[in-house]
This record gives structure tokens, C-alpha cells and sequence, in this order.
């Protein structure tokens, strides 16, 4: 009997072990669908952190990028600000030995904010009264005088600029021969000439779209007579026939995974916020290389017109003209640095240093600094649809965000290809025709189907056009109403739709005379850049009661690349809510730039106050500087200036005084001296020096002598020759040791008050007339 008890126990335990293995079963099962559920609300979504995490400095503790492997669903990362929730997709994984620092303890639901969206405002809907633009006119006056940043100028007088930039005349590209007779979904019909041979090639794919030169390895398929060939996942494709009959063919493919990716993350994000307006929002950078605000008035009549004629006084749109936009460096980089990865340039060359120079098209460090910094990263993690196009055959750009660049969409290996068939560079002065139509109008076309394609979702692209980077300034003429044309098209497209969007027209810096022009209007074109903004009135109405005031008041304020990056970022944020200028998340934005004092364009207004380097613009670069004092006593002035002087008063006095209505001059000395460096802040840098002069036979009268200097072989480089002044060359002990420093005497004129009658009727023709009766 006890032997039966002791059985039936040992019998009771078992079941008892079972039935509690069988609970513990069902409760795992339980969990691993939920973690499945879960791991499914972002398919193909990269990981959505906070802006903060975003840009933090050490990669390692804060961010995790699309392929990082993680091996939990939902995870939460601390950081010294804030606790921040991570929505990672099914397919990523993290080793535990990573350096990644994770607080499993403190997980919490995916429904829970990330900062970021829990200092969104949802809004509520609701009319609005109408808001009115103005009108683009290049000569528009300031809005406050007492401004501490005002350029004296913008650029080039008309009449100078059109004795610069001279007309040239252009063929229709539309007028040649088209190989191709038919497209069908994504077949070519191609037949050249009389049924002649020809050849095609296309793209390599998505995997193969590289920034930058690179050798683009043609692989030419041969036809003959009519023919039909499927590009399936090709974007684009090139044909060659007998003759020089040449055609490209670019187009843009739907991406059924991108769509999907960005319309659950939105979805996931109003829900998580409340959202009570969604609305889809396409954000559209397009950017003319080279392009100064007077270069942009000059060169696009057709658009100004259509835009001043749609926008103007109607019901729905709206537009802000930024009037002082100052670069930061003299070229692309330096701006496209600041305003697309928001870092100083130089920071930018310090961290290039780390990474390998080779040309790995692929560069995992390349990779993460897109992951840590580009303004398209961003937007993708908010749920958007990302396109990067850039017209462009060399490595500039390039250099700062590796040669493949991290978006759904780019038009890239394109221009490569092209070099290869129709001789395209980026600084050609001739027509870039591509078959029937110019270069740039691919691009344009490209941007068009890009957003009807994705209609429904949120978009983002940065597009980049080269054409005026050519010495002639011609060529840009032949954008504008192809410019215009696409402009049209894309409002018509977002007005027939409750899609909002907002469009930037852009340059990344300005426009000058072999780069460098030594007069004031030439500094002017160089440092001045042209920045539109076009959108919705509801949508600027929806962002508060004081954003129309805000942006309006910042049109006519020194704006910085840094601003327009923080504007952005702040701007991706729109379709879900509003963030307020005293959250947390835009304190964590503005602190993801170089620039302490840079602030988003549509939440703050610019201080009267600011100067260049509140907004770190180099002096030599900023448009509201002048001649500063320079001691009269210098070595520059006193070696190399005055003795010039006395050689360029002996030519007047020998070839244009005739000492009978004017005195001849007599040096007496240096009163007065002010210096205007043109390229940098380094001592013996090209520069203009102002000196005032009084004369010995008159004393009252007062002669400027404008003069520029530089070390000898800059001289050499430009080949300057004022009018055939003298020159003279000296050593002269700079910061940089010693120089030899070559000047040379622009002009001269009298700047005291003086009355000598009608010089002209007594044929006298310069300005330094000391009178005879004085």
C-alpha cells in the first residue's frame, strides 16, 4: 500500500511538472506572436529615434542604423538627456557584446513617444483668412533700416552684367532625330535612321548609382533595324545610331517597398501623436550651382513672371523671397556641408581625415556620417520617400558624403554615362543636348514623376543643377522656361490635391567673373545666394498664428546654410503636429549644428543684431562688412603704398593733367587708410586697400586711391592690369613671414567737395581735377 502511494504521488508530481510545462509553453507562443505583431508595424522602416539621438556625436551610444542587428523587438536607449524609444524592424538584430548601451529593464510599448513626438502639438482643423505674398523684384527695399547686416549692394548693375555675361545663341534640342519611336511600361521601341545599326546601353541598377566621377563601364548592346528591349528594373538608358544620332532615356521607377515603409511610419506617428490634420507633405530642395540672387533675376524671367503672376495676390499659395542670404565658403562644399549635414567645413576636413580615401563606392564611415547627419536620413525616419539627383560628372560634393548616397532614389551614375555618349561635363559653354532635350530637363522630368508616383505618402528631394558653373553665364539661360514649365506642372499636380508641399529654389553660392571679381559688385555676386520659398497658405497658417509674421520678418535678415538646415529638420516634423521654439526636441535640433545661433527660419526670428559671425561666416565672406581701419603708419602702407602712389600721380600728371584748367598733383601724404581682404582672413591675402591722400598745392582737397595687392604669383595667376597703372613688388613681414607682395592702383578720384564748372565741355575726363582757381 505504501509502495501504490508512493507510485501515485511520484505519478502526481509528473502530471503536475507537465501541466506546468504546458502553461509556460503557451505563455511563450503567446509572447512571440505579440513580439511578431510588433515587429511588423515597420516593415521596412528604419529605426525611429528622437533628434537628439540622431545627432549625437558617438554613433556607438546613440544611433542605430538601418542594418544595425538587433535581436529584441523593442528596445530603449538611455542617453544624458533623455530616455528614448526605439522602433526597430523585424529584420534587425543587436549582439549582445555590443558597444550599443541598452536598458532592457526600462523597455517600454512601441506606443509610447520618442521625445520628438511627444512635443508635437496636434491641431485641430479649421479655416483660415488669406495671407498675401510679395511680389519677387531683385530691387526690393529692406523692411527695417536699422539692420546691424545690410549689404550695400547685391551684384552687377544690369549694364555690367551685360557687358560681362554676353548673349550666345542656342539650338532646339527638340529638332533631332529620337531613336527611340516607343515606350511601353518599361519597353524601348528603338529604330535609328533608314533601319540602320545602332547600339544601346543602360544603368547598372539601384546597387550601382555612385556620386561623383567614376569610371561608368559601358556595356553596348547591338541592334539592327526595329527593335524591342525591356529595361525591367533599369532606370535609364542610352542609344547611339550611325550618323551622331544619339538619345537618353530616363524615367522613374515605383519602389513598392519605399511607399510601404514611409506610409507605416506615418501612420505609426499620427497615431502616436493624435494627428488630427495628416496631411502627406512633399519637401522639394532644388539648388542651381553658382547661381548669386542678381544672377537668379537676370537668367529666369519666364519663372519670375509665373511665379509673381500664380502666387501673387491669390487664394492658396504663398512665397517669401530671402533677400540676404550670405554663403558660407566661396564654393559647393563648404555650403552644401552646412546646409545638408549642418557642420563647419572645417570640422568637416578634420573628420575626412579618418576615413579612407580610396574610392570605395561603399564606405561603411561614409554611410554612418549620412545615417548621423544628412538632412535625407532625417526625412526618411519620418516617414518619407527620399530622392538625391545631382547633375554632375565630378567629385565635389561627393568627397564629403561618399559615392553612394543613402536614398531611395538618385539620379547619380546618369551623368557618368553621359560623358561617355554625349561629351557631357559640367562646365562645357555650349548646349548639354541629350538627343531631343537638354541635360537638365531629364532631371526635371525625373522630379515630376518622382512625385506623382508617390502620391499619398511623404517625399523629400534635393536636386542639383551645374549649368551655370561655366565662365560664359550663358548657358543658365536656357533653364529658365524649362524651370518654369516643371514648376507649373508640380503646383498644378499638388494644387489638385489636399497634398501639401513646399518647394525651395535655391543656389549654393554666387555667381562672379572668373570666380573672383576685384570690384564691390563682384564680391556681392560672388557671397550672395538666392533662397524661394513656395507652399501652401493653409500649411504656413497651420503651423501657428505667427508663422506668415516670422517668415516675412526673416526675409529680409542675414541667413545662414545653418539656418536653412535647422529649418528643415524642423519642417519634416509638419504633418504630424507642431513643435513649439521651447521644446526639448528643437532645443536637440538646433544643437545638431556647428552654430550655436542658428535657428529654423519658421519658429524664430532673426535678431536685428545679427552679424556674420554670430552665424559663423567668415569676414572676408560676409556681405555687410566694409573697408576696416588700417594704420596708416604700416609697413604695407608705408614701404609699398605711398612710394606706388607717387609713381601712379607722376602718370596722371604726364598723361592726363594739362595744367591749365587742373593743377598737376603733388604728394603730400597719407591721411587716411582702410583695408578690404578679399579671399581670406590671413595677413598678405588678396585685398584692396583705400588710402585718402591730401595734396600739397590744395588743402582741402582729398584723392582716393583704390588700390590691390596680393603675394606676386597671384598677380601672375589672374594676369591683372588696371589700365596700364604702375606696379611694384616689395618685401613686406606678414603673419605668414615674409611676402613678396605685389600692388597695383584700381582707381582714383577726388572725394572732398569741390566745384570746378563743366569739366567735359573743357575736354577733361578724370575725377582729380585740383582747379586753377581753387
Amino acid at each position: 500500500m505504501d509502495n501504490l502511494n508512493r507510485g501515485e504521488t511520484k505519478m502526481l508530481i509528473y502530471l503536475l511538472i507537465l501541466f506546468l510545462f504546458m502553461i509556460i509553453s503557451s505563455f511563450i507562443i503567446i509572447s512571440t506572436n505579440n513580439s511578431s505583431k510588433v515587429s511588423k508595424t515597420y516593415p521596412d522602416n528604419p529605426v525611429l529615434i528622437d533628434s537628439s539621438i540622431i545627432f549625437s556625436n558617438d554613433i556607438n551610444n546613440t544611433i542605430l542604423s538601418n542594418e544595425t542587428q538587433i535581436n529584441s523587438s523593442s528596445l530603449l536607449i538611455n542617453t544624458s538627456s533623455s530616455e528614448t524609444q526605439i522602433n526597430l524592424s523585424s529584420e534587425t538584430q543587436i549582439n549582445s557584446s555590443s558597444e550599443t548601451q541598452i536598458n532592457s529593464s526600462s523597455s517600454k510599448s512601441l506606443n509610447n513617444s520618442s521625445t520628438l513626438f511627444s512635443n508635437l502639438i496636434p491641431r485641430n482643423p479649421q479655416k483660415y483668412s488669406k495671407i498675401n505674398s510679395n511680389k519677387l523684384d531683385q530691387n526690393r527695399k529692406y523692411s527695417n533700416e536699422n539692420l546691424a547686416c545690410k549689404p550695400k549692394m547685391y551684384g552687377y548693375s544690369p549694364e555690367k552684367a551685360a557687358e560681362l555675361f554676353r548673349p550666345k545663341s542656342f539650338s532646339d534640342c527638340s529638332t533631332n532625330t529620337n531613336p527611340i519611336k516607343n515606350v511601353i511600361n518599361n519597353t524601348l521601341e528603338l529604330e535609328c535612321p533608314s533601319g540602320g545599326r545602332g547600339e544601346y546601353l543602360t544603368s547598372y541598377g539601384k546597387n550601382q548609382e555612385f556620386f561623383g566621377r567614376h569610371d561608368f563601364k559601358a556595356q553596348w548592346v547591338s541592334f539592327n533595324g526595329k527593335t524591342l528591349f525591356d529595361l525591367k528594373d533599369k532606370e535609364f538608358a542610352m542609344i547611339k545610331c550611325l550618323n551622331n544620332v544619339k538619345q537618353a532615356f530616363l524615367k522613374c521607377n515605383f519602389l513598392p517597398d519605399a511607399y510601404k515603409r514611409a506610409k507605416e511610419t506615418s501612420e505609426k506617428i499620427v497615431k502616436d501623436v493624435g494627428t488630427k490634420d495628416y496631411k502627406p507633405l512633399g519637401v522639394h530642395i532644388i539648388v542651381q550651382d553658382s547661381v548669386s540672387r542678381q544672377h537668379f533675376y537676370r537668367n529666369f524671367p519666364t519663372t519670375i513672371n509665373y511665379l509673381n503672376s500664380r502666387i501673387v495676390d491669390s487664394d492658396d499659395l504663398v512665397m517669401y523671397d530671402f533677400m540676404i542670404n550670405n554663403v558660407q565658403g566661396k564654393n559647393t562644399r563648404p555650403n552644401l556641408v552646412a546646409m545638408l549635414l549642418g557642420k563647419i567645413y572645417s570640422e568637416q576636413l578634420k573628420d575626412l581625415e579618418k576615413i579612407d580615401k580610396d574610392e570605395i563606392h561603399k564606405d561603411e564611415n561614409f554611410k554612418k556620417l549620412q545615417e548621423e547627419k544628412s538632412v535625407w536620413k532625417y526625412y526618411e525616419r519620418l516617414g518619407y520617400v527620399t530622392f538625391f539627383g545631382y547633375e554632375t560628372m565630378w567629385t565635389f560634393f561627393a568627397s564629403d558624403t561618399g559615392k553612394y548616397v543613402y536614398t531611395d532614389h538618385n539620379v547619380l551614375s546618369f551623368w557618368n554615362a553621359a560623358k561617355n555618349v554625349f561629351g557631357f561635363t559640367d562646365f562645357i559653354q555650349k548646349q548639354r543636348c541629350f538627343g531631343t532635350k537638354n541635360a537638365h530637363k531629364y532631371l526635371l522630368d525625373y522630379l515630376y514623376q518622382f512625385i506623382q508616383k508617390y502620391k499619398g505618402v511623404n517625399t523629400f528631394s534635393y536636386l542639383h543643377f551645374p549649368e551655370a558653373h561655366e565662365d560664359s553665364g550663358s548657358v543658365i539661360k536656357l533653364v529658365d522656361k524649362e524651370f518654369k514649365d516643371t514648376l507649373e506642372s508640380i503646383i498644378n499636380a499638388y494644387s489638385s490635391t489636399q497634398e501639401d508641399f513646399v518647394i525651395i529654389l535655391a543656389s549654393d553660392h554666387g555667381r562672379g567673373v572668373k570666380e573672383w571679381d576685384l570690384s564691390d559688385e563682384g564680391f556681392f555676386e560672388n557671397t550672395s545666394s538666392f533662397q524661394i520659398l513656395i507652399t501652401k497658405q493653409d500649411l504656413i497658417q497651420r503651423m501657428g498664428p505667427q508663422t506668415h509674421e516670422i517668415l516675412t520678418h526673416n526675409t529680409d535678415r542675414i541667413v545662414s546654410k545653418f539656418d536653412w538646415y535647422i529649418s528643415y529638420l524642423n519642417l519634416a516634423s509638419f504633418p504630424y503636429g507642431n513643435l513649439p521654439k521651447d521644446s526639448q526636441a528643437y532645443k536637440n535640433i538646433k544643437s545638431s549644428t556647428s552654430n550655436e545661433k542658428a535657428l529654423s527660419l519658421f519658429l524664430e526670428k532673426i535678431p536685428n543684431e545679427r552679424t556674420c559671425s554670430d552665424i559663423l561666416i567668415p569676414s572676408y565672406l560676409c556681405q555687410c562688412r566694409d573697408f576696416e581701419p588700417l594704420d596708416v603708419n604700416s609697413e604695407i602702407i608705408q614701404k609699398l603704398t605711398i612710394p606706388l602712389i607717387k609713381r601712379t600721380i607722376d602718370q596722371i600728371n604726364t598723361f592726363y593733367i594739362d595744367d591749365i584748367f587742373c593743377k598737376k598733383l603733388i604728394f603730400e601724404d597719407v591721411v587716411e587708410a582702410y583695408d578690404y581682404r578679399l579671399k581670406h582672413d590671413k595677413d598678405g591675402a588678396n585685398r584692396k586697400i583705400k588710402v585718402i591722400v591730401k595734396v600739397k598745392n590744395n588743402e582741402s582737397a582729398r584723392i582716393e586711391f583704390l588700390m590691390y595687392s596680393a603675394e606676386e604669383i597671384e598677380f601672375k595667376r589672374l594676369k591683372l592690369n588696371y589700365n596700364n597703372h604702375p606696379t611694384d613688388v616689395k618685401k613686406i613681414e606678414t603673419t605668414n613671414g615674409v611676402l613678396n607682395i605685389k600692388m597695383q592702383a584700381i582707381s582714383y578720384k577726388r572725394v572732398d567737395e569741390y566745384d570746378c564748372g563743366d569739366l567735359k565741355s573743357k575736354n577733361i575726363h578724370h575725377n582729380v581735377c585740383v582747379c586753377r582757381d581753387s
